[in-house]
């Protein structure tokens, strides 16, 4: 079983009953969840009958772990603040705007002090599930478009 770490967690895809045959090759749970649907599309295609399938991708939701295959996608960069970024641009905002939970994160997920590191690890989760699992889905549907 390979166990990777990162940010305090653990990636143990080799747990899950859907997942186990790919832990080996793809140890984070979002490459893992492509190789998966790719087979069950595969399978479907073969079986030439409707079907639907939905997958929850990690990457984009907290904890913040993007696969440690791709720290340097975005390492080093830097990236330009929007015009309305930050608390002053947000003063206008009435009281109870500034209640939910959004306004608090702004400074418990580090955008106020590490505005770079952040943007850069959000990029990067995206990176990996646009560019690692769907260009197979591509692929199919070309591929299956006219039946």
């Amino acid at each position: 079983m390979k166990v990777v770490v990162t940010l305090f967690v653990v990636y143990v895809t080799a747990k899950n009953e859907s997942m186990a045959k790919y832990a080996k090759e793809y140890p984070h749970s979002t490459l893992s969840y492509g190789a998966f649907g790719q087979d069950v599309i595969r399978a479907a295609v073969k079986q030439e009958k409707p079907f639907c399938l939905s997958i929850s991708f990690k990457a984009p939701h907290r904890p913040v772990t993007p696969d440690p295959m791709f720290d340097d996608i975005y390492a080093g960069k830097s990236f330009t603040k929007s015009a309305n970024y930050g608390r002053a641009a947000g003063e206008h905002l009435s009281q109870q705007s500034k209640q939910g939970r959004q306004y608090v994160r702004f400074s418990e997920w580090n955008y106020d002090t590490d505005y770079d590191g952040v943007i850069a690890k959000y990029y990067q989760r995206w990176s990996i599930l646009f560019n690692r699992t769907i260009p197979w889905q591509e692929k199919s549907v070309k591929k299956n478009q006219g039946r």
